[in-house]
């Protein structure tokens, strides 16, 4: 899933990032047949003015940072670095 933030910030769309990766890993799920689980999810936010200006490499470096909070220990927010283009998303 992607957000798109219009007029926000770097620091203002990481804090709403963990804003909300908070809220899903304190809400318990419970299921109609009975039990229940935690999620947690892992984050990774880009901004326009830190990366190339095109949507393509913007949604690059937000799923290069995604990749880094998952290799990192999952459950995070991780802010994108600036890329170069053509950078591997895997690595």
């Amino acid at each position: 899933m992607s957000v798109v933030m219009p007029g926000i910030g770097l620091n203002d769309a990481a804090a709403a990032a963990e804003r909300l990766r908070a809220a899903i890993e304190t809400t318990g799920f419970a299921w109609d047949t009975g039990g229940s689980c935690r999620l947690t999810v892992s984050v990774g936010v880009a901004s326009k003015g830190e990366m190339p200006d095109t949507p393509e490499a913007l949604l690059h470096a937000a799923d290069l940072a995604l990749y880094a909070a998952k290799r990192g220990g999952r459950n995070r927010v991780e802010i994108a670095a600036p890329v170069e283009p053509g950078a591997d998303a895997t690595t």
